[in-house]
């Protein structure tokens, strides 16, 4: 959820040769991926990244969320094929209590 927030502002430019794919986490101080929210480049990492994704969730007809994290956690953390800049999320954080009345 990128809450008032301009994601872009915080996030690396395309021209940035560092990353494959940029994610918000779920929580704060998380390495989880935020599938609801990310920003890819069109590499061979990110297209293996979707193809596994794809396959293993027809294979086992998880929640989506939790087979696209498991398999980004292998590539970015052990093979580390996946290059993912993971967002700060506190500046996307919405703040509920304004929009209590």
């Amino acid at each position: 959820m990128t809450g008032m927030a301009d994601p872009f502002e915080n996030m690396l430019p395309l021209s940035n040769d560092t990353w494959d794919i940029q994610f918000q986490p779920d929580h704060v101080d998380a390495n989880d991926y935020n599938i609801g929210w990310y920003f890819a480049k069109a590499t061979k990492n990110t297209f293996e990244y979707f193809n596994r994704s794809f396959a293993k969730w027809n294979e086992t007809q998880e929640w989506d969320q939790a087979v696209m994290n498991d398999v980004g956690q292998v590539m970015e953390f052990e093979e580390h094929s996946l290059r993912v800049h993971h967002l700060n999320l506190s500046h996307y954080k919405v703040r509920w209590s304004i929009f209590r009345p």
